[in-house]
């Protein structure tokens, strides 16, 4: 996972948030992979990549409030730590990795909180991709 400059119609960049019963599963509209903490580390500065949804605790984040209103920050269920930008650094490509939040350590800093955008993305043409949200049940209201 690198950062990039924002790309609203990217596909690549945007992310489905599917609540499991331990947290959210992060899987990328454009490759339907789960955003994940490389090889289940549970080392600080651990890179996040994408793989295959197995429902493991390394593809599993809890989301909080951001350093900054109205921002959010990324807890690993697995780890406990927030996914980071080294530094701060706004430079394209920095590979993102996970390290502990705040002074509190429970909270995002300022280099885990990221503005999240509601985007629809339009699907490419092509076979079609299966439901990721379940459809509303008969007689229930939206």
């Amino acid at each position: 996972m690198v950062q990039r400059a924002v790309d609203l119609e990217s596909t690549s960049q945007a992310w489905r948030a599917l609540l499991q019963p331990d947290g959210y599963e992060l899987r990328n509209a454009n490759s339907d992979k789960c955003l994940t903490v490389a090889e289940d580390s549970e080392a600080a500065g651990t890179l996040l990549v994408q793989r295959d949804c197995d429902g493991s605790t390394g593809q599993l984040w809890r989301v909080h409030a951001g350093d900054v209103d109205p921002t959010a920050g990324s807890e690993s269920v697995l780890t406990g730590e927030f996914i980071d930008v080294p530094g701060n650094t706004q430079d394209e490509n920095t590979r993102l990795g996970l390290q502990p939040g705040n002074a509190d350590r429970v909270a995002p800093g300022a280099s885990q909180s990221f503005h999240t955008v509601r985007v629809d993305i339009q699907q490419q043409p092509g076979p079609p991709r299966r439901r990721l949200m379940p459809r509303p049940r008969h007689g229930a209201s939206t």
